[in-house]
C-alpha cells in the first residue's frame, strides 16, 4: 500500500509543481502523450531522495519562476 500511497503524493506534488511554475502539463498533447507524459513525470518525482524539500520549498512560495535544480523533472518543466 506504501507504493500507491508515494505514487499518489508524486502526483499531488508533480500538479503543484506544474500550478506553481505556470506550466500547462497537457498542452497540445493528445490524451495518450499526456498521460504518457504525466505518468514519467510521476515515476521520477516518485524516485526523489528528498522530497520533503520540494514540499517545503512548495508550501512557501505561491508561484516560481524556474523550476528547483533538484527537482528530477526540471528538464521536463522548462521543455514543456
Amino acid at each position: 500500500m506504501r507504493w500507491l500511497q508515494k505514487l499518489d503524493e508524486s502526483a499531488e506534488r508533480v500538479q503543484d509543481m506544474a500550478q506553481k511554475l505556470g506550466h500547462e502539463l497537457y498542452r497540445g498533447l493528445s490524451p495518450e502523450s499526456s498521460a504518457y507524459r504525466f505518468r514519467s513525470m510521476v515515476t521520477a518525482c516518485s524516485a526523489c531522495n528528498d522530497p520533503e524539500r520540494c514540499d517545503a520549498l512548495r508550501a512557501i512560495n505561491r508561484s516560481l519562476a524556474k523550476p528547483p535544480g533538484f527537482c528530477r523533472n526540471k528538464s521536463r518543466f522548462r521543455n514543456g
